[in-house]
C-alpha cells in the first residue's frame, strides 16, 4: 500500500498544493480488469492500480491536475509459459508467434454489425 496507493496520493497532493492544474500521466496495468474485462481486479497488485486510477480520476475532476489513466496490456513479452497474470495471453500473442507455436486467446468469438 505505500508503494502505490499512499505513494500516488502523496504525489497527487504534492501536486494540488504547488503545482496546480499540472498534467499528469499515470501509467496503469490491464491488471485492473478480470474477466470479462470489468475493473474487478481479483488480486491486491491490480486492486492499488485501480485505487491509483481513481485517485488520478477525482483530482482530475476536481481540477487539481489535468490527468489522464493509460492501461497497458504488457510492457514487455515475458518468457516462458502461460502464467495467471492478467498480461500472460497478450505476451504469449507476441511471444508463441515467434517460437512457430500456436497463440491461445482467451476471448469469447463476437461479432461487431457496423
Amino acid at each position: 500500500m505505500r508503494v502505490s496507493p499512499d505513494s500516488t496520493r502523496k504525489l497527487l497532493e504534492n501536486f494540488r498544493a504547488t503545482r496546480l492544474g499540472i498534467w499528469v500521466i499515470y501509467a496503469s496495468s490491464q491488471a485492473v480488469y478480470e474477466r470479462p474485462f470489468r475493473p474487478t481486479p481479483e488480486s491486491s497488485y491490480g486492486a492499488t492500480y485501480l485505487v491509483c486510477e481513481t485517485l488520478m480520476n477525482d483530482y482530475s475532476r476536481r481540477k487539481f491536475i489535468d490527468g489522464i489513466v493509460l492501461r497497458f496490456p504488457t510492457i514487455t513479452v515475458r518468457p516462458g509459459k502461460l502464467t495467471v497474470a492478467a498480461c500472460s495471453f497478450l505476451s504469449g500473442m507476441i511471444r508463441e508467434p515467434m517460437n512457430r507455436q500456436e497463440s491461445i486467446i482467451p476471448l469469447k468469438d463476437r461479432s461487431f454489425k457496423s
